[in-house]
């Protein structure tokens, strides 16, 4: 169980520390620091491979990986598609929409759990 692992929040917040620095992605890239989120996040998904490869696949290793696929989708999409011309704005709305209801379901997440247990 979840409770024998030492640090057994951490697993929980994994997901979290993806989507706050994939949230950041439109602002990071204004200021020109595009190759350093590529950097960061290519370091945080590889240790983050290395400590979960020897990992069982259950629901939570799942819904990461469906969160991670769903950030690149939207960053290939990005870079693959050019918005329509009435709204340029697009790829940051959607951004903002996919990580808005990663919050929002953590904030519930972790809000049942507290007066769960």
């Amino acid at each position: 169980t979840s409770r024998d692992q030492p640090f057994p929040i951490m697993r929980r917040f994994r997901c979290r520390c993806n989507n706050s620095t994939f949230s950041m992605f439109h602002l990071l890239s204004r200021d020109g620091l595009t190759v350093l989120y590529v950097a960061g996040m290519g370091v945080y998904l590889t240790l983050t491979y290395t400590s979960l490869r020897d990992r069982t696949w259950d629901r939570t290793l799942y819904l990461f990986v469906l969160s991670l696929a769903g950030c690149v989708v939207l960053h290939l999409l990005e870079v693959v598609a050019t918005p329509p011309p009435r709204y340029p704005y697009l790829y940051p709305v959607l951004n903002s929409l996919y990580c808005a209801g990663h919050f929002g379901l953590f904030f519930c997440y972790f809000n049942y759990r507290q007066i769960v247990e």
